[in-house]
């Protein structure tokens, strides 16, 4: 799914692209017990009214009701791929597949993370995965200025073996993060407009945009099969 030498691909989702509105839209309206306004617009605007209740992490991974729902249209998708994913990973614990949305507001700095691989945070949470497997990471826009795409990578990163630094987090949670700032000059703006996925090698190197423009975005981990029987 992900070249090798770069550590990504993009793909075109724009048919299943209303399947992660609808579901977005479905778990926000549960928590705040309305229902969004129509439109990508209207959604991101309705979850900005309400950034309180979905600041967190926990808050922003949908339910599992809605899941299941999107998961039956994403099996379809990536059944067209010659080795597709066999799962979506449950890396909360919370006994279903872990699916996640962000909002990013303009100039929202404080809104996107620093330079990392997913990788990192396996390691800090010591978390398991099945022998066999390697992990993959999926990432998709659902509102974003597509002259400005709102994730950079520093493709070929995941071919390098990168040390990293550990902080608190203002949840309490440790996260990793990339104490070298000379890599910054390699991040690049991921080629994925709203309609594509960007997949990507969870050594892969890459951060968060903040632009002048809103920014919703959908992210999960996949499973894949892989000969290596190395995670």
């Amino acid at each position: 799914m992900c070249d090798q030498n770069s550590g990504y691909s993009v793909q075109d989702i724009s048919r299943i692209l209303p399947s992660f509105e609808s579901a977005i839209r479905g778990h926000a309206s549960r928590i705040i017990n309305e229902a969004p306004p129509d439109g990508r617009v209207g959604l991101y605007q309705f979850l900005v009214e309400n950034h309180a209740s979905f600041k967190s992490k926990f808050s922003r991974i949908l339910n599992r009701d809605v899941t299941i729902e999107l998961i039956a249209d994403l099996s379809s998708w990536w059944a067209e791929f010659d080795l597709p994913p066999e799962f979506i990973t449950d890396e909360e614990l919370l006994g279903y597949p872990n699916i996640y949305f962000r909002v990013v507001r303009p100039f929202g700095y404080a809104d996107v993370g620093g330079i990392h691989a997913d990788k990192w945070f396996w390691e800090l949470g010591n978390l398991q995965f099945p022998v066999g497997y390697k992990r993959i990471k999926f990432w998709a826009p659902l509102l974003q200025n597509d002259d400005e795409p709102s994730l950079t990578i520093f493709p070929g990163s995941h071919l390098q073996t990168l040390g990293y630094s550990v902080r608190l987090g203002d949840d309490g949670r440790t996260r990793p993060f990339l104490p070298n700032s000379d890599f910054e000059k390699n991040m690049l703006p991921a080629p994925v407009r709203v309609g594509q996925c960007v997949i990507f090698e969870d050594q892969l190197l890459h951060c968060g945009r903040a632009t002048d423009s809103p920014r919703v975005s959908v992210e999960f981990t996949m499973g894949i099969r892989t000969t290596a029987g190395d995670a």
